[in-house]
């Protein structure tokens, strides 16, 4: 894992590590009525994984939904502000990751 990480563009690499991304996830879970420990962490653990190329970003509102047991409204909800305040910083470097030119 931490090859793949390391393999990473430098821009992905910062954004994974940020305490701001975080933060912004943590006000995405808050807003969006995600609560317990452990729905946070699936929430910032499948961001990290779409950020890295593991999970392939078409599946991140699917993934939300079977993980936090949400409903597709709210999982949609969901992928669409962690896309607008975290993917979007790095969209040009997602788009290669994940091959979507």
């Amino acid at each position: 894992m931490l090859k793949k990480f390391n393999a990473l563009p430098e821009k992905l690499r910062a954004v994974i590590l940020a305490p701001e991304s975080s933060d912004v996830l943590k006000a995405i879970a808050k807003s969006n009525n995600i609560t317990g420990d452990m729905n946070f962490k699936k929430l910032r653990r499948y961001t990290t994984l779409i950020l890295a190329g593991i999970v392939p970003i078409t599946m991140f509102r699917q993934t939300l939904e079977d993980e936090l047991r949400i409903d597709e409204d709210n999982a949609r909800k969901i992928a669409i502000e962690v896309r607008d305040k975290i993917f979007m910083r790095v969209k040009d470097e997602l788009r290669k990751l994940h091959k979507l030119e």
